[in-house]
């Protein structure tokens, strides 16, 4: 979850430079000031990095988002009726 908590933390500082840099209002030179700081925020300050994982199996591919659960464990737990709500037809 380290990756999840970096970009909460930095998701408003890194929105924030976003707006700054893209300002046209702005002189050029405050404009790159802006772009490098962003520039240099952490690695996990954007929201590419951050990626769906399976609560179960921390499986990061084929993951139904509703449940966050990846295929297999969700095929699993609905045929055991597990998950509240869904039933098999």
């Amino acid at each position: 979850m380290m990756k999840r908590d970096n970009f909460c933390q930095l998701e408003k500082q890194n929105r924030i430079l976003k707006i700054l840099s893209n300002n046209t209002l702005l002189t050029k030179k405050k404009r790159t000031v802006f772009a490098q700081k962003r520039h240099n925020l952490k690695k996990f300050s954007s929201a590419s990095i951050v990626r769906n994982t399976c609560i179960v199996t921390f499986r990061n591919r084929a993951i139904i988002t509703a449940y966050k659960l990846s295929r297999f464990q969700f095929k699993k737990y609905a045929s055991a009726g597990l998950i509240p709500g869904l039933r098999k037809v």
